[in-house]
């Protein structure tokens, strides 16, 4: 019975207490392993860029053994010993460095393209080295250069473009690129059009027009055409078509604009001349006696005189080859018809006398005569058509 209770009070006895953990100890293992397995490049470097330590993410990227890499001047593995001097100028001067992009020689002597950040690290305030972290910068680069690259072959493009202006613009409205064609006539610098001083060359007279209409685009994002004229080196204007349209990301939103100017000047003056002459036909055609008229080259009514609205009491507004028809004596109309489409067909002349019902509704006797008009390749481009009056002579 003794022995049981002795035994009872051997149970109840402390045990020893367990070894204490090194709180400090666990800390540094901690971090030990954290940096040798984090994926990023991680170092640290004495004052004088002597490497210290690196970790198995930094020896990787570059293919260098720990004892190849650590103790060695960092610099020993920069392409430019002036960039690596810069780096620890500025750590030096106690500035937390962010972003600082270096090309490092790998260990087959390729060039490697990384970022980097670094800090110092300082005890009592005096520095005694500093640590950073190295990331690939590679696949950044190669975006960066092709990008690069494709601006080169846009720009190429945008100067190979024969007898047009190109510009660029921001989503501002303001000029960020011409071409050299327009520099050359109008004789302004890059530095004067991205001052907003290309307004200049544009002539007096169509200014005003030109900024309300690009004011007008800017706002409503649509592309748009504007017609004006531009001044040369040498004080000549001439007619421009500018077109422009918004380039937009893929959210839809304009990020900037393209348009280009082309020389139409030509054109504008053959228009001109057109429309002069134009002018003087009906101005003649107005005064004669007779009924005189033109039509397509598909026998549709283009023009008549005054005399003919005067007589037939038809509109101008949408006149048409039925309203024409309709005023013909019913008698005679068929037989005109038939002639109208065998000229058409054939290309010839020819004359018909018919009747033709006035305002008052009363028909008189008219002598007919249609002729094409042919341009200098003998193509149809119009019909032309004379009515006299000969009810007295019937």
């Amino acid at each position: 019975m003794r022995r049981q209770v002795m035994h009872k009070q051997d149970i109840r006895q402390p045990r020893p207490a367990a070894a204490p953990v090194n709180a400090p100890e666990a800390e540094a293992a901690d971090l030990r392993d954290f940096f040798d397995h984090v994926a990023i490049g991680c170092h640290s470097l004495a004052e004088d860029g002597t490497i210290l330590d690196a970790n198995s993410a930094e020896l990787e990227l570059l293919g260098y053994a720990r004892d190849e890499f650590v103790g060695r001047n960092a610099a020993d593995f920069f392409e430019d010993h002036a960039v690596a001097a810069d780096l620890l100028r500025r750590l030096a001067a106690g500035e937390a460095v962010r972003d600082f992009e270096a090309r490092l020689v790998a260990r087959d002597g390729s060039l490697i393209d990384v970022v980097i950040d670094s800090s110092v690290i300082r005890r009592h305030g005096r520095w005694v080295g500093t640590r950073g972290i190295v990331r690939d910068n590679r696949g950044r680069k190669r975006e960066q250069e092709a990008l690069v690259q494709r601006e080169r072959a846009y720009q190429r493009l945008l100067e190979s473009l024969p007898g047009a202006f190109v510009w660029t613009g921001d989503v501002a409205g303001n000029i960020t690129y011409v071409n050299p064609l327009f520099i050359e006539f109008t004789g302004r610098t890059i530095e004067e059009i991205r001052n907003g001083e290309w307004i200049e060359a544009v002539h007096p007279d169509d200014r005003a027009h030109t900024l309300s209409e690009w004011a007008r685009i800017l706002a409503t994002g649509e592309a748009h055409e504007v017609i004006n004229r531009f001044v040369s080196r040498d004080g000549v204007a001439r007619w421009f078509l500018t077109r422009g349209v918004p380039i937009r990301d893929e959210l839809g939103t304009i990020v900037s604009w393209l348009a280009t100017s082309t020389d139409i000047d030509d054109q504008k003056r053959i228009e001109e001349a057109a429309q002069l002459s134009e002018q003087r036909w009906r101005t003649l055609a107005s005064s004669l006696p007779g009924i005189i008229g033109t039509w397509s080259p598909a026998g549709e009514p283009l023009f008549f005189n005054d005399r003919w609205f005067e007589y037939t009491g038809l509109k101008p507004e949408g006149m048409t080859a039925a309203d024409v028809r309709g005023v013909f004596h019913p008698k005679e109309v068929t037989a005109i018809e038939e002639l109208w489409r065998e000229s058409l067909r054939t290309g010839t002349a020819f004359s018909v006398e018919g009747r033709i019902r006035g305002h008052d509704g009363v028909y008189r006797w008219h002598l007919g005569s249609v002729a094409p008009i042919r341009d200098d390749a003998g193509t149809i481009r119009a019909w032309i058509s004379s009515i006299i009056d000969i009810d007295e002579a019937k």
